[in-house]
């Protein structure tokens, strides 16, 4: 039998950060003119402000609480939600058609060569996440929290031989980010998220 593992613990600040996006969705819900919405979200938005700096985290979680219940009892009754957001008419509509990343092994040489840049790239990525991946996973064993994450914050992304925080936040293409990087975000990213460990082979 399977057990789930409970979901990461919300900071303070992720709370307030959803609520605010959650209040304005509502809000744009309640206001079908576009310059009557923007002016209540500007006065929206400076009540967020007036408390944005406050040190004294009692008052902080009561403002918050206060806040999460004018919420609900100013909540729309039927809020507009995106056609693929959770809710929408379609919503996983289409993943039935959706197929791994790893079937491109599975391609003919005579349609990898249709592409013939991107699976070059794709195989010195693969390449690469195999050199780094017992050395990434070790790493983040060692940083990982006893019990898991308590948060939905990804870790750091470090450059080959520098212990500072990385700037790259997710894999890309951007030139300023080596291929060294690419290799350590992909694994740390794969790992964070609980992927079990068959899955974590070379794809």
């Amino acid at each position: 039998m399977a057990f789930l593992s409970s979901g990461a613990y919300l900071t303070h600040q992720q709370k307030v950060l959803r609520l605010y996006k959650r209040a304005l969705r509502h809000l744009e819900s309640w206001c079908i003119h576009r310059d009557k919405y923007r002016y209540f979200a500007c006065l929206l938005r400076a009540r967020f402000d007036e408390h944005k700096n406050e040190k004294d985290m009692v008052k902080a979680t009561q403002l918050l609480r206060e806040a999460e219940e004018e919420f609900w009892h100013g909540q729309h009754p039927q809020p507009y939600i995106f056609p693929e957001s959770p809710g929408g008419t379609s919503y996983e509509r289409y993943e039935c058609y959706k197929v791994p990343e790893w079937c491109l092994d599975d391609w003919h040489p005579s349609e990898k060569a249709m592409y013939p840049d991107y699976f070059a790239k794709r195989e010195q990525w693969k390449k690469l996440r195999r050199e780094s991946w017992e050395r990434e996973v070790k790493q983040l064993q060692e940083e990982t929290p006893v019990g898991g994450p308590r948060t939905e914050a990804l870790p750091p992304a470090r450059k080959q031989g520098s212990h500072g925080r990385g700037t790259a936040s997710s894999l890309n293409t951007s030139e300023h980010v080596s291929e060294q990087q690419h290799s350590v975000i992909w694994a740390r990213q794969e790992h964070w998220s609980g992927l079990p460990s068959s899955s974590k082979g070379s794809s």
